[in-house]
């Protein structure tokens, strides 16, 4: 039931997008807790969630929110699941994407791990993540 509820947050988030970050101030507390108490598909849609949310925020909780949420997508970025991987690269390209978020952390905290996790020949070549592996390094440079 967490986990649909996630995806559904997830799309009522796409779907407000520009606007209306104050209809999710309730429940960003427990997508908080369920990114640090979930894994695997359940942790993937808390993730998504978020994903969508942090770009409705304003600049400066943009920020604090991408810094959060980074350590976990970080850690995720060695998943062997391929779904995580896709929803790790969306998040991802959302985050950076947003307005707030530093170029200096992009370079110094995201760059490194990204190219080392990713930019290897097995993701390189697998055709169902090449394109959001494209789409979130386009992202990434534009921003640093």
């Amino acid at each position: 039931a967490r986990t649909i509820t996630a995806l559904a947050l997830a799309a009522l988030a796409e779907a407000a997008h520009p606007y209306g970050i104050e209809s999710f101030d309730p429940v960003l507390e427990p997508l908080w807790r369920g990114i640090h108490q979930h894994r695997g598909k359940g942790l993937a849609a808390f993730l998504k969630s978020i994903g969508y949310i942090i770009p409705l925020m304003d600049s400066e909780y943009a920020n604090y929110y991408t810094r959060e949420v980074m350590d976990i997508l970080i850690r995720e970025f060695k998943s062997p699941d391929e779904e995580m991987k896709k929803i790790v690269l969306k998040v991802v390209k959302q985050c950076v994407a947003t307005d707030g978020v530093q170029k200096e952390y992009v370079k110094e905290e995201i760059v490194p791990p990204f190219f080392k996790n990713f930019w290897i020949k097995r993701m390189a070549l697998d055709r169902r993540n090449y394109k959001q592996l494209v789409d979130t390094t386009v992202e990434i440079a534009n921003k640093a």
